[in-house]
């Protein structure tokens, strides 16, 4: 619970995430439990940044950590610039990084985008390295997202981010649950950009192709279904899972897109049936805007998915991160253990002051 002593601060949220599109931002005054959001901004990566960023997953040593400063200081302007054309009020910033290595079972995660570099160049308090702990301490690094779930949309019975990948939290009656569910914009975005499209628009590719039926049963039979043991997924959980079962079918991208939506609705629908017969589901990510995939969840459960603003939708993980920040520096607890598997409730992220 969040104390209504804490000091007013303008904390701007600063997301990147699994599907490579670009920066999310999000700019919320916080004042105890009070929370309202000033300005929100998404900014595309080039194409020259996304094929960078992807190079960046098989690279080591210096150019790891050359690309980590590199990308602190691309942050830190990109926020210095934002600042002084919106004339904005900022007092701390909370980045997420990009995702980069994420393998807690071997002791480790890598979020991209070193918090000095970050503060140095925007001239604003920062707080970075949010997951790094929470391994340390035994957790999966995520998810994250469900502390704002609990003390910002806690009137919902369960929030479902559809982003690279489904996630969802909820409140058992005990503790705030949380767990990914299935791929989903990271694989069928990733097949439309091999069409010349950045995603599929309204799902209007799935609904015109049929699932592959065979890949279906493969993708259901999956061991990474079965072990609950794990409620993160990386990138490089679900291609080492996934990548072997592609290779048959990598020139049928429509149907591949069209399988895939399927197959997240056909989980989250599974999802949100394992947790009650009914209630109301707050929908953010990108996949809010696939009607289609929204149509075929709805034909598999009997919850009233409730769609927010686009603010909402768009920007709910950088708000988030806003208010983690927020709590950071205020001494609070915003990690929870019921989420991420970590031994304790914790307070992460690492503060950075301009020199």
């Amino acid at each position: 619970m969040m104390e209504n002593n804490k000091t007013q601060l303008n904390v701007l949220g600063v997301m990147s995430g699994t599907s490579l599109d670009g920066l999310d931002l999000a700019l919320v005054q916080f004042n105890g439990s009070d929370h309202e959001v000033l300005f929100t901004k998404f900014i595309s990566y080039s194409k020259q940044q996304q094929n960078w960023l992807k190079s960046l997953y098989d690279a080591k040593g210096d150019r790891l950590q050359h690309a980590h400063l590199e990308y602190g200081k691309f942050l830190g302007e990109t926020v210095k610039k934002l600042i002084k054309e919106e004339k904005l009020d900022v007092d701390l910033i909370a980045s997420h990084g990009h995702t980069i290595f994420h393998e807690p079972r071997k002791g480790f995660t890598f979020q991209l985008g070193q918090g000095q570099a970050i503060a140095q160049e925007a001239s604003v308090r920062t707080v970075a390295d949010f997951r790094t702990q929470d391994v340390l301490l035994g957790g999966e690094g995520a998810p994250l997202v469900p502390i704002g779930d609990e003390l910002l949309y806690k009137k919902y019975d369960a929030c479902l981010n559809m982003g690279g990948i489904s996630n969802i939290s909820f409140n058992d009656g005990k503790k705030r649950r949380a767990f990914d569910i299935s791929p989903c914009n990271y694989l069928i975005n990733r097949f439309a950009r091999e069409l010349g499209q950045d995603y599929d628009e309204n799902g209007d590719i799935a609904r015109n192709n049929e699932p592959i039926s065979d890949l279906t049963d493969r993708l259901n039979s999956l061991e990474i279904y079965r072990d609950k043991s794990n409620p993160s997924w990386s990138t490089e959980l679900i291609m080492r899972a996934i990548e072997p079962l592609l290779m048959p079918f990598m020139t049928q991208e429509e149907k591949l897109i069209s399988t895939f939506t399927h197959h997240a609705a056909q989980k989250i629908a599974e999802t949100l049936n394992s947790i009650k017969k009914n209630g109301e589901v707050l929908l953010t990510g990108g996949g809010t805007y696939n009607k289609y995939l929204i149509e075929l969840i709805k034909e598999q459960t009997d919850w009233k998915l409730v769609i927010p603003d686009k603010e909402l939708i768009d920007f709910k993980e950088a708000i988030v991160f806003g208010l983690m920040g927020y709590l950071r520096v205020n001494n609070e607890i915003n990690v929870y253990a019921s989420a991420t598997g970590a031994k304790k409730d914790h307070i992460t992220g690492v503060i950075y002051d301009e020199a």
